[in-house]
């Protein structure tokens, strides 16, 4: 019998979970997350995360007019790796057949890259710039 087995802390000899490569429904429920049980009816979850992103080779490279959007765009070959840091919350209060969630995020971006426009042109068509910042983005989802 092969597979993969997740052990319970608290007793370390039964198997919570055992996934079978033939098995969807089981291998699926591997990936849920725990939340937190606030009551029968409510509950919360917290994802913290972080990614990076190396820019790519027009932000880095750019030096001439982009055919697609008529813009002279200039690159930047000092561009540093863009960092991003996530925390993001979920509240979900459920009774019979009313349900209400609740889902607020902050991003917090370390050497933001983007394109912005300069007061400059060429031969008429505008010249833009791409360049680096902290950047923040925040907001929140909800249904009933």
């Amino acid at each position: 019998m092969s597979g993969l087995s997740i052990l319970p802390p608290e007793n370390p000899d039964k198997s919570l979970i055992e996934v079978y490569p033939n098995d969807a429904h089981v291998s699926r429920k591997c990936f849920e997350t725990d939340s937190i049980v606030l009551s029968e009816n409510e509950n919360l979850k917290l994802n913290l995360s972080t990614g990076v992103r190396i820019a790519n080779l027009a932000e880095l490279s750019s030096n001439g007019l982009h055919e697609g959007i008529y813009i002279y765009e200039i690159g930047n070959p000092e561009m540093k790796n863009e960092q991003i840091f996530s925390i993001s919350a979920f509240c979900n209060y459920h009774y019979h057949k009313f349900s209400l969630s609740f889902s607020p995020f902050l991003n917090i971006f370390d050497h933001y890259i983007y394109l912005a426009p300069t007061d400059m042109d060429w031969f008429g068509f505008p010249i833009y710039k791409y360049l680096q910042q902290e950047a923040y983005q925040y907001g929140t989802e909800a249904k009933l």
